[in-house]
């Protein structure tokens, strides 16, 4: 049997789709030419809960493809769909074959081992388990930070350029001097984004550090290829990165830092007591 593999990489609208096989050959199918690869699958389970019906992609430690996908698989939605062939008749039509897709889902993970590269899938179904009506009633807004559907603040007019001038050896805690300029949490809950458009959460800002969610290759690469710090009297370095200021939920900080009160979402007057607890609330 021959598996054919489909993958999509979606990124800033712009998509790259990748055409593999496990068959020792090259093979044609719907106009698409998949390249042999080393590659191997689990077998795709049938669970209650759909979130544990995962599949892992195998590569080769040294396979490109897979290896580019250790560092975006957070920053980019990737989709895999896996074809099976299967031969309709003995002895060998090679035109009388059968075609279907036995699976399809989208990337989540990424793990290695000394051989391999092992890509972890989830059923594409996860993606349509979603709550229906997602408003919630309460004082602090609900809307994600930046979206234009919603909160409608612009990410551009509150970008800031920042430089790198340490960085941990987690590579998650990164100190720079504008942000020391800024109150502490200013960016907390803001966005960090590199030079090749990938973006990190900000979790944490105190003086001049910012703690971000996860490592950035860009980030460590930029930061060890340029260095930080003063030659003959003269500042070298300074990498530059973009910072976004990050958001409370609070009725004042919508209005006071980013000047966006008519769409605040939340609902700051709520009575403290609950009028459904059987004491007065006068």
């Amino acid at each position: 049997m021959i598996e054919l593999y489909k993958v999509v990489e979606f990124s800033d609208m712009v998509s790259e789709t990748f055409f593999f096989t496990s068959s020792d050959e090259e093979y044609e199918y719907d106009g698409d030419v998949y390249i042999p690869k080393a590659i191997g699958r689990t077998n795709a389970e049938s669970k209650s809960e759909l979130a544990k019906a995962n599949i892992e992609i195998s590569f080769a430690i040294t396979d490109e493809a897979a290896r580019r996908w250790i560092d975006t698989s957070s920053d980019k939605s990737v989709s895999f769909t896996v074809f099976t062939v299967e031969l309709a008749t003995d002895p060998i039509d090679e035109d009388d074959v059968e075609i279907n897709v036995s699976w399809k889902g989208r990337l989540t993970s990424v793990k290695l081992d000394a051989s391999q590269i092992k890509v972890i899938c989830e059923n594409v179904m996860t993606s349509m388990k979603r709550t229906g009506a997602n408003r919630k009633y309460q004082r602090t807004c609900p809307y994600l930070l930046y979206n234009e559907n919603t909160c409608g603040a612009d990410m551009f007019d509150f970008r800031e350029e920042i430089s790198i001038s340490a960085m941990s050896p987690s590579g998650t805690v990164l100190t720079s001097p504008e942000a020391a300029s800024k109150p502490d949490g200013f960016y907390l809950g803001g966005i960090l984004e590199t030079t090749d458009g990938s973006k990190r959460y900000i979790t944490r800002h105190v003086g001049n550090q910012l703690t971000i969610s996860r490592p950035s290759a860009e980030i460590t690469n930029a930061f060890s290829n340029t260095g930080y710090g003063n030659s003959y009297g003269l500042f070298y370095g300074q990498t530059v990165f973009y910072a976004y200021p990050g958001c409370d939920r609070t009725k004042e900080t919508c209005k006071n830092k980013f000047n966006n009160l008519n769409n605040f979402g939340g609902f700051p007057f709520i009575p403290i007591k609950n009028p459904f607890g059987g004491s007065s609330i006068v």
